[in-house]
């Protein structure tokens, strides 16, 4: 349990999302709206092969209400039983075969659950891409397989998309444990991963895998460089979990960044998540005369340390990695104009690009209760990127990636370029505050890199 949570504070530093976490199975969304369809050739009860989503787009009705996704729980096994998703929908005529696509990662468990938006994300994408043309009119097939955060499952539900379903690309894997495990045949077969969380060190290290992220950097410098150049303080208190080495990553990066900008770290220091109470982490800061503190603390112990600030009348600005919204509007008092995050994607909230209108249009038409956050944003932009490759079989695909240059995929993502071998970690990220409204607002324009 202890290695579980572990991992669910790390996906909290890529995702800032606040998705809910508990200890039900998530249950598989095989498409974006309801399908028609026969069940995959070989592949279990559990399976549900793309089809005609016209049936669903008819059940919505003239409302414009989104149907429910169909199909039945994933397979746990990661193996035989693999879930599609939509794979056509009213829209652009798509013809040809399918481009054939794969996704392996974490569906079940508390793991499955946090990365819940990142799996209908994909859902939402499939559907969206196909009822609008396709890729060179041609529709994608996404056969999504959960690991169950088991590294021989991943390796072996990779083997198995790649040799016996063919598959041209990974699409959106979002694997915070066990990424790395396919990542030897990945290389051995010459299959690009496109996106996923980058929560894994194999995302930076091995050429077939071309990250849309990163796990640490994009969350320490910028807002450091930011703070320096906007922001009278300079006495930080650095707080991480020490139960994982991530964001102890994180708080180093940051306060690496900090000094080197001028600025002081009057305190840096561990804390644990079995805490129940963060009093005397609150009571030294505010002895050390620390003006702001910066947290490195998933969603449960950021409501512990603002409670504890709150008693002891400690009223700092807040720099977080995983606070999420609902600590903001459940400590509106003590956060108001004074809490900021760091995130690696634009909000999709944050304005009205042509970017960011696709993506509310796709919601509002396959998954209206889906929030658009950081966790759908690995997913959906893994599909993106895709996109800008033109290519419909690996070979296309790869020569795309390593042709684009500066992408920005609309602006959701800082410029990256892909060339041949690994993708270092990318270090641009944004920064947003809590000033009361119904959202964090973007206090800078663009990426800071």
């Amino acid at each position: 349990m202890k290695r579980i949570l572990i991992v669910v504070i790390a996906i909290g530093l890529l995702a800032a999302c606040g998705t809910r976490v508990d200890g039900g199975a998530v249950t598989a969304r095989t498409g974006a709206a309801s399908q028609t369809g026969t069940a995959v050739e070989g592949s279990g009860d559990n399976a549900v092969s793309s089809g005609d989503a016209s049936a669903a787009d008819q059940a919505a009705g003239d409302s414009g209400a989104t149907s429910p996704a169909s199909g039945t729980a994933p397979n746990r096994s990661g193996l035989t039983t693999p879930t599609k998703t939509a794979s056509s929908a009213k829209g652009k005529a798509t013809s040809g075969p399918p481009i054939e696509l794969g996704a392996v990662g974490t569906r079940s468990g508390i793991i499955g659950a946090a990365l819940e938006n990142a799996w209908r994300g994909l859902d939402v994408w499939a559907a969206w891409v196909n009822a609008n043309g396709g890729i060179k009119g041609r529709p994608v097939d996404v056969i999504a397989v959960d690991d169950g955060a088991d590294p021989g499952k991943h390796a072996a539900a990779v083997r198995q998309l790649i040799l016996e379903r063919h598959v041209q690309a990974f699409v959106g894997n979002v694997a915070p444990i066990t990424f790395s495990a396919g990542v030897p045949l990945l290389e051995q077969y010459g299959i690009p991963a496109l996106g996923g969380d980058s929560a894994d060190p194999g995302w930076f290290t091995s050429p077939m895998a071309f990250p849309i992220s990163g796990a640490t950097f994009s969350r320490a410098i910028p807002i450091a460089k930011w703070a320096i150049s906007h922001l009278p303080q300079r006495k930080v208190a650095s707080y991480y979990v020490n139960e994982a080495a991530a964001p102890k990553r994180v708080a180093s990066t940051f306060e690496n960044e900090w000094k080197q900008l001028g600025g002081q770290v009057v305190v840096s220091s561990g804390v644990s998540l079995a805490q129940p109470d963060y009093t005397a982490e609150v009571l030294q800061a505010k002895s050390s005369g620390a003006e702001i503190v910066y947290l490195v603390l998933e969603q449960a112990a950021c409501t512990r340390f603002f409670d504890a600030a709150r008693r002891q009348q400690y009223n700092p600005l807040f720099f977080t990695t995983a606070c999420t919204f609902a600590n903001a509007e459940a400590n509106r008092d003590l956060l108001t104009n004074r809490m900021y995050v760091a995130g690696s994607f634009r909000p999709v909230d944050s304005g009205n690009s042509p970017a960011q209108q696709e993506v509310k249009a796709a919601v509002a038409r396959y998954d209206r209760t889906l929030q658009p956050d950081g966790a759908f944003l690995f997913t959906w932009l893994a599909g993106k990127l895709l996109e800008a490759t033109g290519g419909t079989n690996t070979a296309e695909i790869l020569a795309g990636l390593h042709r684009l240059k500066g992408e920005t995929l609309g602006g959701l993502i800082a410029p990256q370029t892909w060339p041949p071998g690994p993708h270092p970690e990318a270090t641009c990220g944004m920064v947003s505050a809590y000033k009361g409204g119904p959202k964090f607002e973007l206090e800078t324009p663009d990426f800071v890199c």
